[in-house]
């Protein structure tokens, strides 16, 4: 295509009026320089089809176009990926129509009663060269972006009027859209959700300052964490987002096993610890803090920590520290505290290990220990007591046999001493194994181990400890009876019965002599319930963290006397506008976040409720950092036994509110606007008629006084004058009787439809006659209603089926009605020509017509005033039509208005 400013061009307009075709075409030859080429596309289906195989430089479009619109025109030319500038030039110069077909895809619009030939010309070279500029513009744009399509993560610009330029297919495919449907879009008018947050403060911060910025934010869509880096330019802000929802992920992992951790250790009766060398820093768990008795800022030296070791067991202790120091080995012994809160004196066990650093130097070392005060205690006294026990049966046991003790040399063989385990624990829930040190062979079981494990005794001595355990534990428990034959271990793990069923235990194992043999005994405990409530609680916890943390909306736990906000999720703070550092540091309290007006409602509604009561959720405010005020809708309850703690549920409302706002202005505009059209009315009915008057009467003048001078041509000229004058008249005259269905309707009185019906058929007895037709009439009911309405209804509606019969067919009419207890369901019936159901709400709009005039002559207002009249009755009105079958206008009416309507309000 040549590019100078003098190229020809090819035009193709889409209307479905000769005369605006005529008249553009006349306009369009008055241009110089260049010669232009006009096509007319006189329906809708044409105008598809030739820019389908035709090439233009530009497309008129107008907005009627029979039964489809040019709204609908260029959007489908649109979606077919229709290149060529398309134009709006229409009658119709309204901002919501423009805003309509922009929205839709057009270049540019252009009134009809504005075009000249000059203006004309420029709108067409304005979207021509514009559509030129935007190729080669393309052109550049792809080359940039064939670079930043390569970036895996979200990148896009703004521009000073946040409105976004460029967006890459990541960024795009977050949101859910395609690059180019995110061209144009203002970010804050498109995602109204980032005002007030810290996203649109940093984006502001950079586009004002000029500076650059990089945070991490969640929640600007489905919850996913980014870092965020905003770069200034000359036109706006880049923006680059990549998503470290993995990182965070870990980061809460971390956190949630640090709490696991913790709380296992409160069970367990554990501590932990941990010794940075490199920076001389100790660090202790809240259990380890307990178990020795010390405060939070314990932060001893060495010299210090070991004197909270009792005095006999120091020195081993020290050892066993130089030990890890120095990379030695990792430690674990048995040894005693002095606590430093009571005194008492404590036994503990403990395991150690150091990490070196990369030039192989010990760097941190860290252990656990476990307060075993109790379980020494109860042990000794138990030993204490089988002492005198094993003692006598032993003595017993000899001088019945007169032998000594056998050496074990059989697989079988046992100690006579620990059979009496079967005696001792007869009653015991616990399971006591007796293994040789070097092999561990089970040598003895007893009653309640047999038992339990589901083999018999023989069986079981036959096995050893490893046989016991579920598979794959071997190595695991090597070390803790290795670790056994030292100190002693308490441990847990999984056991396997007879039966095949996995069991969780907890194995107390220590090293003992027996006639001289050394062996282990282990005490076992099924702790498979426990294990099992653990679980339970933990996958409990897991999904209600999972629902708080998901959940659109915010919760809160607070202190309702203090009013300090204990714990929220991330919607809640969102919400009020806070950060989750504000959160953990104290910062948020419920009542200084309230609006003082409505603190002191709240106050006076949780006074009368008791603990375990539901708050009924009511409308609050929140006040957030700018000064703002949120609403939401909250609703709680207290928890535990006083009204202290409460937990409570927020929805941001804030949208909603908006919403009812833009309703209520929406409204207000509604109804000026109605006031302004009854103000039409009035003009249309009195001024507006008399031009028209003057142009026909002139018009008779200029055909009758001048015909020779005007010629053939000037003649047609008039004709189409007149008859648009005529038209302008005939609408002028329809809009005033739509005006006046709500301004002067008679008021509401007993109608016999009957008689109304019969009335009517008096006035259409010619069209019955000149098309052959024929109306059944069936019984109708009494209902309270307009008369004079009533008659313009069905009118119109029988008039229509008259009217749009099919061609040499005569119409066959029928009216009847349903009747209920309080509604009257009015039909009427045709076999006429009938149309698609699609246009089954277009055609009860004014001037909305589905033919052509040269086809059905009327004025497009008929159904608009049915509509308005039914609506007037508060009633309904709906058709159900097939093409070329016919079709059924149902008006649902009540028997007895509720309400009376004004009447006579408007301009006379």
């Amino acid at each position: 295509m040549n590019k100078t400013s003098q190229e020809d061009w090819h035009i193709l307009i889409v209307d479905d009026d000769e005369e605006d075709y005529l008249i553009t075409r006349a306009m369009l030859q008055q241009t110089r320089g260049r010669k232009v080429t006009l096509d007319w596309a006189g329906t809708y289906d044409t105008g598809q089809e030739l820019i389908n195989n035709r090439s233009y430089h530009a497309v008129l479009v107008d907005y009627d176009l029979g039964a489809k619109t040019g709204i609908e025109f260029i959007r489908e030319a649109r979606v077919g990926s229709c290149p060529v500038p398309l134009i709006l030039f229409t009658g119709r110069g309204s901002y919501e129509t423009d805003l309509e077909a922009m929205q839709a895809g057009a270049t540019l619009y252009l009134t009809k009663s504005e075009a000249n030939p000059l203006l004309l010309e420029r709108f067409l070279r304005y979207a021509i060269e514009r559509k030129r500029i935007e190729d080669e513009l393309d052109h550049r744009l792809q080359e940039r972006s064939d670079i930043l399509e390569s970036i895996q993560d979200g990148f896009f610009s703004l521009d000073r009027n946040w409105r976004i330029t460029y967006a890459n297919t990541r960024s795009a495919q977050i949101i859910g859209k395609q690059p180019k449907e995110m061209l144009g879009i203002q970010i804050w008018e498109s995602f109204p959700g980032l005002l007030g947050t810290e996203v649109e403060t940093h984006y502001r911060r950079s586009m004002e300052e000029g500076v650059s910025v990089q945070f991490e934010t969640q929640g600007i869509l489905r919850g996913v964490w980014y870092n965020v880096n905003v770069y200034p330019s000359a036109e706006g802000i880049s923006v680059y987002w990549q998503d470290i929802t993995d990182r965070k992920r870990a980061e809460r992992d971390l956190q949630t096993r640090h709490a696991l951790l913790s709380e296992a250790e409160e069970f367990s009766r554990t501590g932990t610890w941990e010794w940075d060398l490199s920076i001389g820093r100790w660090s202790f768990s809240r259990m380890w803090l307990s178990i020795h008795g010390t405060q939070p800022a314990f932060r001893p030296s060495l010299d210090e920590l070991l004197k909270v070791v009792h005095p006999d067991d120091r020195q081993n202790v020290e050892q066993k520290l130089k030990d890890l120091i120095g990379g030695v080995r990792p430690v674990s012994l048995e040894y005693r505290i002095n606590h430093q809160g009571t005194g008492e004196v404590r036994s503990l066990t403990g395991r150690a290990k150091f990490i070196r650093s990369t030039s192989g130097e010990v760097e941190k070392v860290y252990g656990f220990v476990h307060d075993n005060t109790q379980q020494r205690w109860l042990e000794s006294a138990l030993a204490q007591t089988r002492t005198a026990q094993q003692q006598q049966t032993v003595e017993t046991e000899l001088a019945r046999k007169k032998t000594t003790l056998p050496a074990f040399e059989s697989p079988h063989e046992t100690i006579p001493a620990l059979r009496t385990i079967e005696l001792d624990t007869a009653n015991s829930r616990d399971l006591i194994l007796i293994l040789d040190r070097k092999t561990s062979r089970i040598l003895e079981a007893s009653a309640a181990a047999v038992q339990a494990y589901g083999y018999s005794r023989e069986q079981l001595l036959s096995m050893t400890f490893y046989d016991l355990h579920a598979p794959g534990a071997q190595t695991f428990i090597e070390e803790q009876l290795r670790q056994a034959e030292e100190t002693g271990i308490l441990f847990e793990t999984r056991h396997r019965r007879k039966a095949g069923s996995i069991c969780w235990v907890e194995v107390n194992t220590r090293s003992a002599v027996i006639n001289n043999r050394h062996v282990l005994v282990s005490v076992v405990r099924d702790i498979s319930e426990r294990k099992h409530a653990e679980e339970k609680l933990r996958k409990s916890e897991h999904r209600f963290r999972s629902v708080v943390e998901a959940n659109i909306f915010g919760v809160l736990f607070a202190d309702v006397e203090t009013g300090e906000i204990t714990a929220a999720n991330d919607e809640f703070l969102r919400i009020i506008g806070h950060t989750r550092q504000e959160l953990e540091a104290g910062m948020l309290n419920w009542k200084t976040l309230t609006p003082p007006d409505v603190l002191e409602i709240e106050k006076q509604t949780q006074k009368d409720l008791k603990p375990g009561d539901f708050l009924q959720p009511y409308e609050k405010s929140y006040i957030r950092p700018d000064g703002s005020r949120v609403p939401v809708i909250i609703g709680g309850t207290f928890k535990g036994y006083n009204k202290r703690q409460a937990v409570a549920v927020v929805l941001d409302i804030t949208r909603r509110k908006e919403a009812e706002t833009a309703l209520q202005a929406y409204a207000d505009q509604l109804q000026r606007s109605n006031k302004a059209l009854e103000d039409f009315a009035f003009i249309a009915s009195h001024d507006l008629q008399e031009p028209l008057r003057k142009v026909l009467a002139f018009g008779n003048l200029l055909k009758t006084d001048y015909s020779q001078q005007l010629g053939v041509g000037g003649q047609d000229y008039i004709e189409r004058i007149q008859g648009a004058a005529k038209r302008m008249q005939e609408m002028l005259e329809g809009l005033l009787s739509y005006s006046r269905v709500t301004t002067q309707g008679s008021p509401f009185s007993q109608v016999d439809m009957n008689q109304i019906a019969r009335d009517v058929l008096y006035d259409l007895d010619v069209s019955l006659t000149q098309s052959g037709g024929t109306v059944t009439l069936e019984e109708l009911p009494v209902i309270e209603a307009d008369p004079v309405q009533m008659r313009q209804l069905l009118q119109n509606l029988i008039g229509n089926a008259i009217k749009f019969h099919l061609p040499g067919t005569p119409p066959r009419v029928i009216v009847s009605a349903e009747v209920n207890a309080d509604n009257m369901a009015l039909k009427v019936s045709d076999q006429g020509i009938g149309f698609e159901m699609r246009s089954a709400e277009q055609i009860f709009q004014p001037f909305r017509r589905l033919h052509s005039k040269s086809d059905y002559k009327g004025r497009g207002m008929g159904l608009a005033i049915c509509k308005k009249i039914v609506e007037r009755h508060s009633g309904s009105i709906e058709v159900i039509s097939t093409p070329g079958k016919g079709s059924t206008f149902t008006i649902t009416l009540p028997l007895k208005q509720k309400t009376p309507t004004p009447v006579n309000a408007g301009n006379t």
